[in-house]
């Protein structure tokens, strides 16, 4: 089992968050896109202020406001995030979270006698990984609604239009995508 970020003080979860961005930004600047747009060629000061509203728990650092303080520059990385998702690292870290919160899961059960098969646990992890995936795109339209809310928008009706496979296994998340464009 993956040792869980909850359990640690809340000093070390900032410490443990702050070097999953650096190894995150270090492997971005070698990804090979050649300068293609996207999310992974923000300049990393952006990008440090992107990931840090798009992976918050609490949400309670200013973290929304630090993006939007950044104003139209970060557009087009919202922008990205809602229509394309999470980008093959942040999805992996979508991922372990997900295996993290359903190991705490069967740790809890267990300590009162219960169990979890492999199918409920498999379930489990695929949609804490989507609930983290459709999180990340509705944090970026959240954002990009408070720059630019024509574009925030269009971006979601995009992606209401696209049903991505994880939308189409969460619909709850429809009616958040709603409140910032038209999402069927």
């Amino acid at each position: 089992m993956i040792r869980s970020l909850s359990t640690k003080p809340s000093g070390h979860r900032r410490w443990l968050t702050s070097s999953v961005l650096l190894v995150c930004a270090l492997v971005s600047a070698c990804n090979g896109s050649g300068g293609a747009a996207g999310l992974w060629d923000v300049p990393e000061v952006s990008r440090q202020i992107i990931r840090r509203w798009l992976y918050c728990i609490d949400c309670t650092d200013g973290e929304l406001a630090s993006v939007t303080a950044k104003g139209a520059t970060m557009v087009p990385y919202l922008s990205t995030a809602i229509l394309d998702g999470a980008p093959p690292l942040d999805d992996s870290l979508g991922e372990r979270r997900a295996i993290e919160a359903v190991n705490r899961v069967i740790r809890y059960r267990a300590r009162r006698g219960g169990t979890m098969s492999a199918g409920d646990s498999s379930n489990a992890v695929q949609r804490q990984h989507d609930s983290f995936l459709l999180t990340y795109r509705l944090r970026a339209a959240q954002a990009l609604r408070t720059i630019d809310p024509l574009r925030a928008a269009t971006d979601v009706a995009q992606l209401c239009q696209q049903n991505p496979p994880e939308m189409q296994r969460q619909p709850a998340f429809r009616a958040s995508f709603k409140s910032i464009g038209a999402c069927p």
